[in-house]
């Protein structure tokens, strides 16, 4: 969510999201990737481009963030310990999305009748 709020493009009437679904978390924020870097690059060490930089200094001095351009690679080494899959990246026209994989339990797909007719069994 940090890299959301530091990364988005202000200047896009929107705003940051997570939409939760049962088989996945999105987080999407406004604003592309900039054009020297791809999502490929995300995944491995990269120069770090900031696009608000007033606002990553106030997260870094918070600590926050430890280092420039680590922050899709913390991701990566949080989820590799706790053993989940790697998240997906995707830009449309004018939004960046990362999207987590859910591990489907019974308890993530108790919703509404689905949580009753589970009960009754």
């Amino acid at each position: 969510m940090l890299n959301a709020i530091i990364h988005r493009d202000y200047s896009v009437n929107s705003f940051v999201y997570i939409k939760f679904y049962d088989k996945k978390i999105v987080i999407a924020n406004p604003g592309r990737l900039p054009e020297e870097l791809s999502i490929d690059d995300l995944y491995r060490e990269h120069e770090s481009r900031l696009r608000n930089p007033l606002t990553a200094n106030i997260f870094y001095m918070a600590g926050f963030i430890d280092a420039w351009g680590r922050g899709i690679l913390n991701i990566l080494e949080l989820m590799g310990k706790e053993e989940l899959e790697n998240p997906e990246s995707e830009e449309s026209r004018d939004s960046f999305r990362i999207i987590f994989n859910r591990q489907v339990t019974p308890q993530v797909l108790l919703t509404g009748l689905e949580e009753r007719e589970f009960l009754e069994k």
